[in-house]
């Protein structure tokens, strides 16, 4: 396909899928404009700019880790109750939330079907069992031990991080000299602001709930490797890039009900990141990008694949968030709705090539003569 042509058609793509991961579901008004800002700091659309970033970086045999898991729980009870320590995070108490668990897990099944890397997947040590069910949901058999994955195709490790700030630094870097990871996604992860606390969207601390992750992907950019951001509101891991327009758009941006005064926006900023209404269907849209760039249909998985692992994230324990009920659904928007923009999004991909190709004279602007 001729060069102008092929850009033209890319770019297009990209900014339909931007387009539909960022319809305002919950009519909430700021979700354009945070998608705006953070489209100003990039050269074209979103999700395509992070899908052919992660190509350029990631080659067979590579190591990508994928960070995930927000903790929903009822903190300020927790705390008033002064619970030890040690029983604060139960995860019949405290559980991760499906958006996110459901998306890492095909992420890690794209990361191994498109590449032939290896996935690594890093969250609370309470989270482990809901993302090795995700996991084995999208066709991939998770393993605890590394080495012991290396030894045979279609595996993902899944691995718990200290929720210990103090002990962070240090077991960042013991994963990341001995897996020298090429890229990092973050994905519906909590991420720390600008005075070290971490937040939820209604401006609650979850500080100590949280695996300390920040130290791992800072690590990994810091080491020349690709970090890439998947969020809907700005206080997850990587989203730094919008942490002014955070704080002056939504509720509790600047001034959060914990104290801090930090506000909730994470203060990291990724190489690449990508704004949704809803996290997980903006890492869908990322992976329908890598799925056309790479000529792998498969990549984007089916609305039964995504249906399976969703229903496996609530038998195990993960929980919608909004509205606190262990049903199919992600920010309280049912599985059917998820499903139809996956259906919508393989549309996207691939229409264009059957226009081009039984309707060139569309492009008759961009045909060589």
């Amino acid at each position: 396909m001729d060069k102008k042509i092929e850009k033209k058609i890319t770019d297009c793509i990209g900014e339909n899928l931007d387009r539909l991961i960022t319809i305002d579901w919950r009519a909430q008004g700021y979700l354009h404009l945070l998608y705006q800002a953070l489209r100003e700091k990039s050269d074209g659309p979103l999700t395509m700019r992070a899908a052919q970033k992660f190509i350029q970086k990631v080659r067979e045999g590579d190591i990508v880790f994928v960070l995930t898991g927000f903790p929903v729980g009822p903190y300020d009870m927790i705390r008033s109750r002064q619970l030890p320590k040690e029983h604060r995070f139960i995860s019949d108490i405290v559980v991760p939330e499906t958006d996110g668990v459901v998306a890492a897990a095909l992420i890690a099944r794209a990361v191994d079907l498109g590449f032939k890397a290896r996935p690594v997947i890093f969250c609370e040590e309470e989270c482990v069992k809901i993302v090795k069910a995700c996991c084995g949901g999208a066709g991939l058999r998770p393993f605890n031990d590394f080495e012991t994955s290396l030894l045979m195709a279609h595996t993902v490790t899944v691995l718990p991080f200290t929720k210990d700030a103090q002990k962070a630094s240090e077991d960042a870097q013991i994963f990341l000299d001995g897996m020298n990871p090429k890229a990092a996604i973050s994905i519906e992860r909590p991420g720390k602001n600008e005075k070290g606390f971490y937040h939820t969207s209604s401006g609650r601390s979850a500080t100590d709930f949280i695996a300390k992750l920040d130290e791992l992907f800072a690590g990994v950019q810091k080491r020349g490797g690709l970090t890439i951001a998947i969020g809907d509101v700005g206080n997850e891991l990587g989203m730094g890039a919008l942490k002014e327009a955070t704080k002056k758009i939504i509720p509790f941006g600047e001034k959060c009900l914990c104290g801090c005064g930090g506000g909730i926006g994470n203060d990291f900023r990724a190489d690449a990141a990508i704004l949704g209404g809803v996290s997980e269907d903006a890492a869908y849209a990322f992976l329908a990008c890598l799925a056309y760039l790479l000529s792998k249909p498969e990549i984007l998985q089916t609305p039964e694949m995504e249906t399976r692992i969703l229903d496996l994230a609530c038998s195990h324990g993960a929980i919608d968030a909004l509205s606190g009920l262990r049903i199919p659904s992600i920010d309280y928007i049912d599985v059917k709705n998820h499903n139809h923009q996956i259906e919508l999004m393989r549309e996207i991909i691939w229409c264009p090539n059957r226009f081009l190709n039984f309707h060139s004279s569309l492009y008759a602007d961009l045909v060589p003569r």
